[in-house]
C-alpha cells in the first residue's frame, strides 16, 4: 500500500512538473513595455529578436503573436511567419535605434498612398509603430537580380532557382504589367532591385519593401494635366550599377546600355518604359477629361474609387 501511495505521489509530482514546464514554455516573450525593449540592452535585444522562432511574443499594446519559422532579416527588420496564419508574416524591429522605428512607420504610411494608385506592393494588414508590421507572405519567389542575371547569361546567385524558357516568358510578360502599375510614380521611396521579386504562385512582380517617400508622375499646369519631366520610378531599377542610362527625349524615355548587356534585357527595359508611357498618358487623359483642377487628397481618392 505504501509503495502504491509513493508511486502515486511520484506520478503526481511528475505531471505537475510537466504542466509547469509546458506553461513556462508557452509563456509569451515580452519584447516591449511602454514602447521600450524589455529584453535588455540594445545589443542583447538585437541578438535575442533573431531567436524567437516557435515562441509567442507580446508587444507594448498587449497584443500577442505566435511566431513560426524565421524567414530572414535585413538592416532594420527581422521577418517571421505567423504560426496561426502562414499566409502572413510579421516584421519585427531589428534594433531600437530611431532608424528602425522610423522605417517601420514610414513603410506603413507609404502603403496607403501606393495602394490608392494600385501600385504593385505586398499587402499590409496591421502595425504598431516601431514594433511590428503584419504583411502578406510571398513565396516561393525569384528576385529581380536573378532574373537580370538569367537574361544576361550569368550564373544565378541562388542555387535553388531555375528559370527555363517558359518561365522567363511569363516573367517578361508579367514585368510589363508591373511596369504599367508604376506609371503614377516617378519615384517610390527606398525602392531597389533587391526589394522586387517574382511571385511564382500568383505569377506577378511585387515590391516587398518601401518607404513613404514618393513622387507622382503628373501635375496640373494652368488647368491642364501633364507628365512631370522626370524619369520613371523604374529608372533606379534599370540602372544596374550604372550599366543602363535612361534619358528623356522628344520621343519619350530611352534605355541606352553603358556596359555590354544582352539584347533580352535591353528589350525588357524598352518594352517596360513604353508600357509606363502608355499608362501615364491614359492617366493624364482621364484627369483632363474629368475637368477638375489640382485635386485635394480626397478628390484623388474619389477619382480612383477609394473612400476617404
Amino acid at each position: 500500500m505504501k509503495s502504491m501511495l509513493r508511486a502515486r505521489h511520484l506520478l503526481f509530482g511528475a505531471l505537475l512538473f510537466l504542466a509547469s514546464a509546458s506553461a513556462f514554455g508557452d509563456e509569451a516573450v515580452r519584447l516591449f513595455r511602454n514602447r521600450l525593449p524589455v529584453i535588455g540592452p540594445m545589443k542583447e535585444y538585437d541578438s535575442q529578436v533573431q531567436k524567437l522562432a516557435g515562441k509567442t511574443v507580446e508587444f507594448s499594446n498587449g497584443k500577442k503573436l505566435k511566431l513560426g519559422e524565421r524567414l530572414g532579416s535585413g538592416k532594420t527588420t527581422v521577418i517571421y511567419e505567423l504560426a496561426d496564419d502562414p499566409t502572413k508574416v510579421v516584421r519585427l524591429a531589428l534594433n531600437r535605434e530611431s532608424l528602425s522605428e522610423n522605417y517601420l512607420k514610414s513603410t506603413w504610411n507609404g502603403y496607403s498612398v501606393l495602394k490608392q494608385y494600385d501600385a504593385p506592393v505586398v499587402q499590409l494588414f496591421e502595425n504598431l509603430s516601431g514594433e511590428y508590421v503584419i504583411a502578406e507572405r510571398v513565396g516561393p519567389m525569384i528576385s529581380f537580380d536573378n532574373f537580370f542575371k538569367h537574361l544576361d547569361g550569368r550564373a544565378l546567385s541562388d542555387w535553388d532557382v531555375t528559370i527555363d524558357d517558359e518561365l522567363a516568358r511569363k516573367m517578361t510578360r508579367a514585368f510589363e504589367t508591373f511596369a504599367g502599375k508604376t506609371a503614377a510614380f516617378n519615384g517610390i521611396g527606398d525602392f531597389y532591385d533587391d526589394q522586387l521579386v517574382y511571385d511564382l504562385k500568383n505569377e506577378r512582380w511585387v515590391i516587398l519593401d518601401w518607404t513613404s517617400g514618393y513622387r507622382l508622375s503628373i501635375k496640373e499646369v494652368r488647368g491642364t494635366w501633364e507628365a512631370v519631366p522626370e524619369l520613371s520610378a523604374l529608372a533606379r531599377l534599370f540602372r544596374r550599377d550604372f550599366s543602363i542610362n535612361i534619358s528623356e527625349t522628344a520621343e519619350g524615355l530611352k534605355c541606352s546600355p553603358i556596359a555590354r548587356l544582352s539584347p533580352e534585357f535591353l528589350a525588357l527595359c524598352d518594352n517596360a518604359l513604353r508600357t509606363v508611357e502608355r499608362a501615364r498618358l491614359a492617366l493624364i487623359e482621364k484627369f483632363n477629361a474629368s475637368g477638375f483642377r489640382q485635386p485635394s487628397r480626397n478628390c484623388i481618392l474619389r477619382f480612383f474609387g477609394v473612400r476617404s
